[in-house]
């Protein structure tokens, strides 16, 4: 397998007088949906691609469960899901309440053991394309 690879350019945003930089940025293919990763899984099993959507449908639901219960959810060997808060400071202890949260989001930490890095021997470049877009600003 290999990785196809775009060329966009993009702006400094804190510099917007500063030139263009080309950078590059890995070419997202078609989406993988549910229905397909669990074809392709019973494809490898005896288990039949039905049974296994549901299975698939029943852990995002665990999930979403454990996690709004305030769990870590260890998804195998690829990694831990959590719930990561960001807040305003608060003077004081007591001026501290649910007012001074901004927003909640759901971080996805990949065990190190599966991180890319471009000396894997088993990452492939395919292609580099510059495709002309409006710069990110």
């Amino acid at each position: 397998m290999s990785l196809k690879v775009r060329v966009i350019p993009k702006r400094n945003p804190k510099d917007a007088e500063a030139p263009l930089k080309y950078y590059g940025v890995v070419r997202r293919q078609e989406l993988i949906t549910e229905r397909r990763l669990a074809e392709q899984i019973a494809l490898m099993c005896t288990v039949k691609a039905p049974d296994v959507r549901g299975v698939l449908i029943s852990l995002q639901e665990e999930i979403i469960d454990n996690l709004l219960a305030g769990y870590s959810v260890q998804l195998g060997e690829l990694g831990i899901m959590r719930n990561v808060l960001s807040t305003v400071g608060a003077d004081t202890l007591e001026l501290f309440n649910t007012s001074y949260f901004k927003k909640m989001r759901t971080q996805f930490i990949q065990r190190k053991d599966i991180r890319l890095s471009l000396t894997d021997p088993e990452v492939k470049f395919e292609e580099v394309v510059y495709l002309p877009t409006q710069p990110n600003i």
